[in-house]
């Protein structure tokens, strides 16, 4: 038995086509959190499709990780009272009581995720911890080095072995920052799989058209930095004037952009959207959105992508990490044609880079 858990339409993509390549014939469950919009409708589509034994949403998932953005006394107590007493903790969000698995998927260990975990390892210690890729973050460096407080708090709640990793599963193990864990080369999706397109279609509830608009507009809810949103804003508007269709994030006020020429369902993983486009001379544009690159990851499909992080316009306010700058330069380098990922300075490059792609 097999067990996924997720927190994000990506990580259920993944999952599924993890299932369906590596354990076909495996039957394996999957545990949903109610941390996106909709989720609730996808675990029904999901279920309707029979590709997992059994598909759980977890409950009030989400109002639990927010209590752990209180104030950092308060937010350690619930920590360690939680999984101190795991057991009880677990059957709050798990029904696994008694479940065996021999392997267990995810992509981020938040605690929730961690809690059912726990209660995995005591059912069956020695059930294997996969890990998988979650877009750009999933490729940036990695480690297990366990600080000294770390390890005392896992002594103390009895948690050694929840990061005894036995591998971890991407579609670009060249991309990936050295890490000791060894890595799963997952396959390519292939479009032309008309069975499990549909499949895909149906569980993220995919029935608009084709996107055939020239710049596509990948929206991020930029909220760490005062301005940052505002500046994203009025840099997409440089774009408004030409043929264009932008996808808001779910988790974005909306309002902002009704006078750009919208994607209607924004709950719709840009990845499946990329699923049923056959692109031609699109070009994506964004800040630094995993959407991006997961036309090329997943489906080897390469696409103009205008990233829009390194304009001092954006500069000014907040610079991305080097370890995710250096990610992206090695996935230009990755490209048949490198010369297409454009990293334009300043709004000025950037209307440059607007004309010519629009020749």
């Amino acid at each position: 038995m097999v067990a996924f858990f997720c927190a994000t339409p990506y990580q259920v993509l993944v999952s599924i086509h993890i299932k369906t390549t590596f354990f076909k014939n495996v039957n394996a469950d999957i545990y949903i959190l109610n941390h996106f919009a909709n989720s609730s409708k996808l675990v029904k589509n999901l279920s309707s499709q029979n590709i997992f034994r059994t598909v759980k949403e977890v409950p009030d998932s989400l109002n639990f990780t927010k209590s752990l953005s209180q104030k950092s006394r308060k937010r350690h107590f619930i920590k360690f009272f939680s999984y101190y007493n795991y057991k009880k903790s677990a059957s709050r969000f798990f029904d696994i009581d008694t479940q065996i698995y021999d392997d267990v998927f995810f992509s981020y260990a938040d605690v929730i995720i961690q809690l059912g975990l726990k209660k995995i390892l005591f059912n069956n210690r020695n059930c294997k911890i996969h890990l998988f890729e979650d877009g750009v973050g999933g490729y940036l460096k990695f480690g297990t080095t366990t600080t000294q407080k770390k390890k005392l708090f896992n002594r103390l709640t009895n948690s050694n072995g929840l990061e005894n990793y036995v591998d971890l599963y991407a579609f670009a193990p060249e991309l990936m920052y050295q890490t000791t864990i060894p890595i799963v080369k997952m396959p390519k999706i292939n479009k032309t799989n008309y069975i499990f397109s549909k499949q895909l279609n149906a569980v993220f509830n995919f029935n608009d058209s084709k996107v055939t608009d020239k710049f596509i507009i990948l929206e991020q809810p930029l909220d760490f930095k005062p301005y940052i949103n505002e500046i994203q804003f009025s840099t997409f508007m440089e774009i408004k004037s030409y043929s264009h269709i932008i996808k808001i994030h779910p988790r974005s006020k909306s309002e902002q952009y009704e006078e750009f020429n919208n994607f209607c369902n924004s709950d719709v993983p840009w990845e499946i959207i990329s699923l049923n486009s056959n692109f031609q001379n699109q070009v994506l544009v964004t800040y630094y959105s995993t959407g991006a690159i997961t036309n090329k990851l997943i489906f080897d499909v390469e696409m103009p992508i205008i990233f829009l992080y390194e304009m001092e316009e954006f500069k000014t306010h907040f610079s991305l990490s080097e370890d995710i700058n250096l990610f992206f330069k090695k996935f230009q380098k990755s490209c048949r044609n490198p010369a297409k990922i454009f990293f334009p300075k300043n709004i000025s490059e950037l209307k440059d880079i607007i004309e010519v792609l629009n020749a």
